[in-house]
């Protein structure tokens, strides 16, 4: 199985809750012997959906097709991160208590608010790296300092310099807590790509026993936009199971391309990453996407992506390194004629050790491309 094959055959399973015909072919190929369990466990697992495939060969009675030591497997790691998964719930239900008796009102955003919202059929089925959650600007600082007084504490200082281009506080920990925290202001990095705001989450908030979540508009535009403008999904055409698997879910409640045509903001990029949902998960009626040169374009690079990625990833890796000096020339062309943060930046460009630090840093993120 090469890549493409490999990465279709798990999303074949991953939409079998929303395309249960695919069941007898899916069988089929699992009985014929033509499966590279290995390439498709280490697949699953570098886009962290190991769980939900899974749930979803469990919901359909496949899993007695599977060898019995992958079986075994696949059932441990669910239960654990069933167990990692109550313990989110649990940690969440105490923010969201503290909070409010402060009459602050989080919005759960992503993995957290997925859980709340009961979209997932097991507890399991989604891995989540940390709590992240919306508050009004204005109550960020506060929110910050109540949790402080509950034993967390930033991993970085927070400058209030800083608070217009600051999307959220600098991620909290606690020694006692499993997750770490991210209190939002708001959920895309970019100032002028912040059209989707708290404003308009806020407006539209539902409460579900208890808890405020976006609505599902606004779970599918953050969705789109948190994976193609947040992590740059959109220059160097990355595909992320986990965040596409949810954007199938939530894709039941309402079609994103009407979602989308009403937003009327990145038209292009959003409709970019519905191309590339409904390429992966082909025969989601809910996928369906106007059929023209920009979709067309998309769908095939897609393709050749997905077939040549050895050749792609070096295309990616050279777009990202040009990216990333254009943005970091202009964070420097925007932060020199400001005493206080030049000087902050020549420490950085002196201090060898910070030096070391960020070229780390751009090794780590190129190998992860």
């Amino acid at each position: 199985m090469n890549y493409s094959k490999t990465l279709h055959f798990i999303t074949n399973i991953l939409s079998l809750s929303v395309c249960p015909n695919r069941r007898v072919a899916l069988k089929r190929q699992m009985q014929d012997g033509s499966v590279d369990w290995e390439r498709v466990l280490q697949v699953s697992s570098e886009h962290l959906v190991l769980p939900a495939l899974y749930v979803s060969l469990n919901r359909a009675k496949l899993l007695d097709v599977l060898p019995s030591d992958l079986q075994t497997y696949l059932e441990h790691i669910t239960q654990l991160n069933r167990i990692r998964n109550q313990r989110n719930l649990e940690q969440a239900s105490e923010i969201n208590g503290l909070l409010n008796s402060h009459d602050i009102q989080p919005i759960f955003l992503k993995g957290t608010a997925h859980l709340l919202e009961g979209l997932y059929t097991d507890l399991g089925e989604r891995m989540i790296g940390d709590i992240d959650f919306l508050v009004a600007p204005e109550k960020m600082v506060k929110t910050a300092d109540l949790l402080v007084s509950q034993g967390y504490s930033a991993m970085s200082v927070y400058s209030s310099e800083n608070f217009v281009s600051t999307k959220h506080y600098p991620r909290m920990i606690h020694k006692d807590k499993v997750f770490a925290i991210e209190i939002h202001k708001d959920v895309i990095q970019k100032v002028s790509y912040r059209q989707l705001d708290y404003s308009q989450i806020n407006a539209a908030k539902r409460n579900v026993k208890g808890y405020f979540l976006p609505s599902y508009t606004d779970l599918l535009l953050h969705n789109m936009m948190n994976t193609q403008l947040n992590d740059n999904g959109f220059i160097l055409s990355s595909l992320n199971l986990r965040q596409k698997y949810d954007f199938i879910l939530l894709s039941q409640f309402e079609k994103p391309i009407t979602v989308i045509k009403k937003f009327k903001h990145h038209q292009l990029t959003l409709i970019s990453y519905l191309v590339k949902s409904a390429y992966l998960f082909d025969e989601v009626e809910q996928l369906e996407h106007p059929k023209n040169i920009w979709s067309f374009w998309v769908y095939w690079l897609t393709a050749l992506k997905l077939k040549y990625p050895k050749p792609f990833k070096v295309v990616t890796g050279v777009t990202f390194l040009i990216w990333r000096m254009s943005r970091d020339l202009s964070l420097a062309a925007e932060y020199l004629p400001q005493k206080n943060k030049r000087t902050r930046v020549l420490k950085y460009i002196v201090d060898s050790e910070h030096r070391s630090i960020y070229f780390q840093q751009l090794f780590n993120r190129l190998k992860s491309l």
